[in-house]
Formats: structure tokens, sequence, C-alpha cells
């Protein structure tokens, strides 16, 4: 049984000869010799020694006919074709009463062969059963398939239970029958051809005696050829359940329908997903149908790229049905994407067929929300930097960074946090308290600026950022400072704003930053001007002198303590006003230290 299941998915796969090789070689010709006689009969012209052999041993006298330019015509294939048909048709109707007898047989006694198997075994079963007794059901196919006999082929249980294999047992019907209308319309030509053998009632040409077998097997096949097709696969899609979530199989069938069909089942499907999407309403077969469907559309508008007269009704179907939903189903696309970690290599080249606006907007969203890592922050960066347009990715960028300055209440990761505070430097201040205190949000936020530090052309830019975070840093620091008692005089030290600004500039940013990203004024044609550097330069160092000036007076202010006793600065209540009294009593008040 096994030869005879791979002979018959060769046979579905095309591969006729390799069937006979196949069964040459497990030893069996005789099957090969019963299947091998569709070839239809005549001569063929080979030019030289490839005569040698086609003839396929002797034949008649005439069977070789040498040209006067060295041709040789062979005679091929088999003359008693018509007569094989018939005899291989009745036995596919034998062999098919035979497994109905079998399957009454096993009712009568109550033998089913599927008794200990699945108890939810379909409609199938009977025919299942017929395979596992044996090997009779796969020789009916094969018999029924060789002779064109598709109405038998339609019932054999091998050939019924896949709607695809029913499809093909159609297809290949109608194909073979047109074969056959040929080669009767050949055989009458040589039947009509004027002869003196035709007063003895002879036939001139071998296999042109076989008439009224050709007319019983075009008789025979007309019924298929009545079927409309459009009715056999609609009949094909109600009975087989292709109804599944998305209409898979029922696309399919679209296709072979034809064009209008297509049309109508691209944009139902593009509308039906879009609104999915949107209703956030997706079915566990959403993803890979939403894929399937979005590079259908995008193999569909390739064909209308080119304005092409000839294509006229394609243009016109995909600037109506396709263009208006494209960038939605795209957009669609990308939302499946950012939730698979695995697919974001993909993000930016589905990203880059949209416009520009979109583009930006998608990327800034999902760059800014989920890529966290240096290692996909490279990817995603070198990937853009491949797809989009020159100086795209220094736009998303700037996006990206401003956008992740913005509150993130539901970020909560405390070790992925602690991950990218890092070390502190040798010469950076040390406080643990403080450096517990620095929020995730903060860190987030800080962490975002190597988006800016990958390439040097980006530099410019990250030195914008920079300036834009610590100023709100230390915004905040003022905010959020209370007014201080009148005993109490707040130096603004052992701050965590402050102490989160240090953090930021020591372990943040590259220690050259500046230098390059003077560079990168000079060389980009998409960054910042010359004197536009200049001036967010200056900012920066100003900013930076001011830490440093804070974190050289907290080292004084440690010294201080360490050699003079611990008294706290007060305000002394009798000199409110401010007069020259007070003044003389603060600078007391500071010896004290």
């Amino acid at each position: 049984m096994d030869l005879l299941e791979k002979c018959l998915l060769l046979l579905k796969a095309g591969k006729v000869n390799r069937i006979y090789e196949l069964c040459h070689e497990v030893g069996q010709p005789w099957r090969a010799a019963t299947w091998d006689g569709d070839a239809p009969h005549g001569f063929v012209v080979v030019s030289g020694m490839d005569a040698v052999g086609v003839g396929g041993g002797e034949g008649k006298e005439g069977e070789m006919d040498v040209k006067e330019d060295g041709n040789q015509s062979v005679l091929v294939g088999n003359p008693q074709r018509s007569l094989w048909k018939r005899n291989l048709w009745e036995m596919s109707q034998n062999l098919h009463s035979l497994i109905h007898q079998q399957q009454q047989q096993q009712q009568q006694n109550g033998k089913q062969f599927l008794q200990q198997q699945d108890k939810d075994a379909n409609r199938d079963d009977q025919g299942k059963s017929v395979v596992c007794s044996g090997s009779i059901v796969y020789e009916a196919a094969i018999s029924a398939i060789l002779s064109n006999n598709s109405k038998i082929a339609f019932q054999n249980p091998l050939l019924s239970k896949d709607w695809m294999d029913s499809l093909w047992v159609f297809y290949h019907g109608l194909q073979a029958r047109f074969r056959e209308i040929v080669y009767h319309e050949h055989n009458n030509l040589k039947r009509d051809k004027e002869s003196p053998i035709k007063l003895t009632n002879m036939h001139p040409f071998d296999g042109t005696e076989y008439q009224q077998e050709e007319k019983e097997q075009l008789e025979c096949t007309s019924e298929l050829s009545r079927v409309e097709e459009g009715i056999f696969l609609s009949c094909l899609a109600g009975r087989s359940g292709m109804k599944s979530f998305g209409d898979w199989d029922k696309g399919i069938t679209a296709f072979l329908m034809g064009m209008n069909e297509a049309q109508k089942y691209i944009a139902n499907s593009i509308r039906f997903l879009v609104d999915a999407a949107n209703q956030k309403k997706q079915h566990e077969s959403y993803d890979s149908f939403l894929r399937f469907i979005l590079h259908l559309v995008l193999f569909f508008e390739s064909l209308c790229v080119d304005d092409d007269d000839d294509d006229a009704v394609a243009s016109r179907f995909y600037s109506s049905a396709i263009a208006p939903q494209r960038n939605d189903l795209i957009m669609a696309y990308l939302q499946q994407l950012m939730k698979r970690k695995p697919l974001w290599e993909f993000y930016n080249l589905y990203a880059s067929i949209l416009p520009d606006e979109l583009l930006i907007t998608a990327c800034t969203d999902f760059w800014s929300t989920l890529v966290y890592d240096e290692k996909d922050r490279r990817m995603m960066l070198k990937s853009a930097r491949e797809y989009f347009g020159q100086g795209t990715d220094l736009v998303i960028l700037r996006n990206v960074v401003r956008a992740s300055f913005a509150p993130m209440e539901e970020y909560s990761d405390p070790l992925l946090a602690a991950a990218w505070l890092g070390q502190p430097s040798a010469c950076e201040r040390y406080d643990e308290e403080l450096e517990n205190m620095i929020t995730h949000d903060d860190i987030r936020k800080m962490h975002s600026i190597r988006w800016m530090c990958i390439h040097h052309e980006h530099y410019a830019d990250a030195i914008v950022c920079t300036n834009m975070l610590l100023r709100s840093f230390l915004l905040e620091f003022c905010l959020s400072n209370e007014t201080p008692q009148n005993d109490e005089f707040d130096d603004w030290t052992n701050s965590p704003v402050i102490y989160t600004a240090k953090v930021f500039q020591a372990r943040f940013l590259p220690q050259n930053i500046v230098q390059v990203a003077y560079q990168s004024a000079a060389d980009s044609e998409h960054g910042l001007t010359q004197d536009e550097v200049d001036d967010y330069v200056s900012e920066y160092q100003a900013l930076v002198q001011f830490l440093d000036a804070h974190s050289a007076y907290e080292t004084w202010k440690e010294c201080i303590s360490d050699a003079s006793p611990n008294v706290a600065f007060s305000h002394d209540s009798r000199f409110e006003d401010n007069t020259v009294e007070s003044d003389v009593a603060t600078k007391v008040q500071i010896m004290n230290y």
C-alpha cells in the first residue's frame, strides 16, 4: 500500500513518469504497463542518434522514416490508446463497486474498522476504514484519474476528504476532456483522408480503428463539460466547510472564479481586518490572515504601478477599493509586529512603504514605548537608515527622545532601571541614599538619550535634548522646593533631583559629546547649523558648570563639617530688616563654623 500511496501523490503532483520508474524499482512493472497507455499515437521528428531507443523496440514497416536533412520520424505513443482508456474506465467502475460492496458488507456484519479510534470521527469514517483495510481504494483512485472518470474520482474517499483534491479532480478532468476532443479530431482527419485502402474497409493509420471507443469516452465525460465552473466552485465551497475565519479557502475560490470575485474578496477582507484592528476584536487566526491579505494587497499594488491601458480595470479597482484603506491595513500589521519581539527586525521594512508622515508617527510610537535595550535600538536604527529616506531617522529620533521625556506612570521595572544606571565613575560623588531615590521614570528619560549617541552625526541633537532634560530637572527642583523655616537655611545639598542631573551628565553622556557635536554640525546636511550648535553647546557647558560648582560646594561643605562642630545655620530674629546689622549678624553666624 505504501507504493500505491506514493503513486497517488506523484500523480497529483503531475510526475507520471516517476510513477512508472518507481513501479520498476520495486519489482512491479506490471503496474507501469497497466497505467502507461495515455501517450497519443503518432510520429515525432528527431535528429541523428537521438532516434535510438525512441521507438521503444521493434516496430512495423514505416515506423522510422529518414529525411533528406538526416532527421528521422519516429513512431511514438499507444496506437490503442482509446481502447486502453475505455478498459481503464471500466476498471475504475468495477473497483468503485467493489468498495461500495465492502462498505455495505461491513455495515451488515457490524465490522467497523474505526471503532477503536477517534470517537469524534467525521462523516468520512467509512472511507477511512476502507483505506486502512487495503489498497483497493488507491487502485480505484488512480484508475479513475487516469481514465478521466471524474464522477467516480469525486466519490473516492481519498479524493473527497480535501476540497483541494476535489478541485484538482475537476480541473484535471476538464483538461483531459479537452485532450480527448483534440485527439478525436486528429483521428477524424486521418479517417477522412482519401486512400485506396479505405475501399477494403481497412484503416490507413494505426489507432483510427477505435472510433466507437473515442465517442464513448467523449459521451461519458460530457457531463463534466456541462458543469459551469462558478457553480461547481460555489457548491464545493459550501460542501467543504470553506467558511473558516477570514474565508481563507473562499479567497482561493474567488480567484479561481474570476477578477470580479477576487476584487470583491480583497475589498471585503481589507474592510474586515481594519475594523477588527480598530475595535480590537481579533480572532486567534487574525495575525496570519492579516499577513496574507497585506502581502496580497502589496502584490496587487505592484501590478498597478505603471499606468498601462491594459491594466485600466485593475488600476481603477486599486484606486477605489484598496488605496483608501491601504495605510490602515499596514498600520494594523505594524501593531501586530510590535507585539512579537522576534519580528521587530521587519518593522521598519513594512513601515517604509507608508507615507512619511505616518512612517514617522508609527516609528516614534513604537521606538519610544517598547524599544529600550541597546541591542534593539541599534538594530532599529540600522534598518531605518537602510529603508528610510536620508535624514528621516534623525527626525524620528528627535520625536522619540522628546516623547520619552513625557511621564510614564505605568513604567516600573526596578531591575532594568538599576541595570541602566550602571556603576559610578571614579571621579563621581556617590551617595547610596540619593541613588535609591532616583525614580524609574527619570532613569527611562535619561536612558532615551542613548538613541542619539549611536551615530556621531546625531550628537548635536543629543546636546539639544540633554539641555532640555537638565533644565527640566532643575525646574522640577525649584518648583518642588519648599520655603525654608526661620531656623533653616537651604543650600540645595542632598537634593535627589540635582543628584539625578549629575548622574545623567556623568553616566549617560559620552565624554567627547561637545567635540563630536561640532564636527557633526559641519558634516551633516540634515542636522543643526554651526551657529545653532554654538548656542546649544554654550548652554550645555553652563549647565555642566553649575552642576560642577554644586559638587564642589558639597565637597567643601563635607570638609568643613569634618573639621568644625556641626552647627546648623540659624536665623536671628533681631535682624529681620535688610540692614547693615543684618549683614554683620549673618557674617558672624558664618564665622561660627
